[in-house]
Protein backbone atom coordinates (compact mmCIF):
# COMPACT_ATOMS: atom_id res chain seq x y z
CA UNK A 1 0.00 0.00 0.00
CA UNK A 2 1.26 3.52 -0.98
CA UNK A 3 2.02 6.13 1.50
CA UNK A 4 -0.25 8.59 0.01
CA UNK A 5 -3.29 5.95 0.68
CA UNK A 6 -1.92 4.94 4.15
CA UNK A 7 -1.68 8.74 5.29
CA UNK A 8 -5.44 9.70 3.29
CA UNK A 9 -6.65 6.08 5.70
CA UNK A 10 -5.62 7.50 9.01
CA UNK A 11 -7.11 10.93 7.97
CA UNK A 12 -10.35 9.38 7.32
CA UNK A 13 -10.31 7.18 10.72
CA UNK A 14 -9.76 10.37 12.13
CA UNK A 15 -12.02 12.92 10.52
CA UNK A 16 -14.82 10.25 9.47
CA UNK A 17 -17.39 11.88 12.00
CA UNK A 18 -16.95 15.47 11.44
CA UNK A 19 -17.04 14.85 7.59
CA UNK A 20 -20.21 12.87 7.90
CA UNK A 21 -21.67 15.49 9.97
CA UNK A 22 -20.98 17.76 7.41
CA UNK A 23 -22.58 15.86 4.61
CA UNK A 24 -25.70 15.17 6.85
CA UNK A 25 -25.56 19.02 7.62
CA UNK A 26 -25.68 19.74 3.48
CA UNK A 27 -26.98 17.28 2.13
CA UNK A 28 -30.41 16.65 4.54
CA UNK A 29 -30.79 19.66 6.49
CA UNK A 30 -29.56 21.75 3.51
CA UNK A 31 -27.89 24.15 5.27
CA UNK A 32 -26.22 26.92 3.00
CA UNK A 33 -22.69 25.87 3.54
CA UNK A 34 -20.43 23.42 3.92
CA UNK A 35 -16.82 23.89 5.57
CA UNK A 36 -14.71 20.67 7.04
CA UNK A 37 -12.27 22.60 8.46
CA UNK A 38 -9.19 20.03 10.14
CA UNK A 39 -6.05 20.24 11.43
CA UNK A 40 -3.45 17.24 9.74
CA UNK A 41 -0.53 16.23 12.13
CA UNK A 42 1.93 15.52 9.23
CA UNK A 43 4.46 15.47 12.11
CA UNK A 44 5.64 12.08 11.19
CA UNK A 45 9.33 11.65 10.33
CA UNK A 46 8.20 10.32 6.88
CA UNK A 47 6.74 13.33 5.77
CA UNK A 48 9.64 15.61 6.97
CA UNK A 49 12.41 14.29 5.04
CA UNK A 50 13.46 16.17 2.44
CA UNK A 51 16.59 15.92 -0.24
CA UNK A 52 19.17 18.43 0.78
CA UNK A 53 22.05 17.39 -1.87
CA UNK A 54 22.88 14.92 -4.75
CA UNK A 55 25.66 13.53 -7.04
CA UNK A 56 24.57 11.63 -9.84
CA UNK A 57 27.72 8.89 -9.88
CA UNK A 58 27.19 7.40 -13.61
CA UNK A 59 24.96 4.44 -14.69
CA UNK A 60 21.73 5.38 -13.29
CA UNK A 61 22.99 5.56 -9.92
CA UNK A 62 22.79 8.71 -7.45
CA UNK A 63 23.77 9.24 -4.15
CA UNK A 64 21.33 10.79 -2.13
CA UNK A 65 21.76 13.01 1.40
CA UNK A 66 18.68 13.85 3.44
CA UNK A 67 17.90 16.79 5.52
CA UNK A 68 18.87 14.05 8.64
CA UNK A 69 22.52 13.27 7.59
CA UNK A 70 21.21 10.02 6.51
CA UNK A 71 23.25 9.06 3.07
CA UNK A 72 22.16 6.49 0.52
CA UNK A 73 23.26 5.25 -3.26
CA UNK A 74 20.21 4.68 -4.98
CA UNK A 75 20.62 2.40 -8.35
CA UNK A 76 17.53 3.37 -10.78
CA UNK A 77 18.83 1.17 -13.23
CA UNK A 78 16.42 -2.07 -12.14
CA UNK A 79 13.79 0.13 -12.07
CA UNK A 80 14.13 1.93 -15.62
CA UNK A 81 15.12 -1.25 -17.72
CA UNK A 82 12.32 -3.21 -16.34
CA UNK A 83 9.91 -0.89 -17.26
CA UNK A 84 7.83 -1.19 -20.31
CA UNK A 85 6.35 2.57 -20.36
CA UNK A 86 7.57 5.04 -23.03
CA UNK A 87 7.66 8.20 -20.73
CA UNK A 88 9.63 6.09 -17.97
CA UNK A 89 12.03 4.14 -20.31
CA UNK A 90 13.00 7.41 -21.96
CA UNK A 91 15.13 7.92 -19.22
CA UNK A 92 17.52 5.56 -20.19
CA UNK A 93 19.02 8.10 -22.02
CA UNK A 94 21.33 8.73 -19.35
CA UNK A 95 21.71 12.46 -20.48
CA UNK A 96 18.44 12.92 -20.15
CA UNK A 97 18.51 10.90 -16.55
CA UNK A 98 20.97 12.93 -15.33
CA UNK A 99 18.94 16.19 -15.84
CA UNK A 100 17.13 15.66 -12.01
CA UNK A 101 16.48 18.61 -9.61
CA UNK A 102 15.98 18.68 -6.36
CA UNK A 103 12.33 20.50 -5.83
CA UNK A 104 10.70 20.55 -2.12
CA UNK A 105 12.81 18.12 -1.20
CA UNK A 106 12.52 15.41 -3.62
CA UNK A 107 14.46 13.71 -6.71
CA UNK A 108 12.12 15.90 -9.72
CA UNK A 109 12.92 14.98 -13.55
CA UNK A 110 11.21 17.40 -16.31
CA UNK A 111 8.24 18.98 -14.29
CA UNK A 112 7.05 16.03 -12.20
CA UNK A 113 7.42 13.64 -14.95
CA UNK A 114 9.54 11.14 -13.27
CA UNK A 115 9.18 11.55 -9.78
CA UNK A 116 9.72 8.70 -6.45
CA UNK A 117 8.36 8.07 -3.01
CA UNK A 118 10.89 9.75 -0.67
CA UNK A 119 10.73 7.16 1.70
CA UNK A 120 11.51 4.62 -1.65
CA UNK A 121 14.50 7.08 -1.65
CA UNK A 122 15.26 6.78 1.89
CA UNK A 123 15.13 2.69 2.03
CA UNK A 124 17.66 3.62 -0.69
CA UNK A 125 15.56 0.93 -3.32
CA UNK A 126 13.43 1.62 -6.24
CA UNK A 127 10.30 -1.00 -6.23
CA UNK A 128 10.05 -2.60 -9.79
Amino acid sequence: MGRDLKDFEIFLEHYADKIIEKLINYFVYHKDKMKIRVQYDTSSDEELLKIIATKHLGDYAVRIIFDDGVERLVDFKPFLTSSIHPSVRKYLDEDLFSKFRIIDGNLNWNDYDLIFPIWDLYNGRIEV
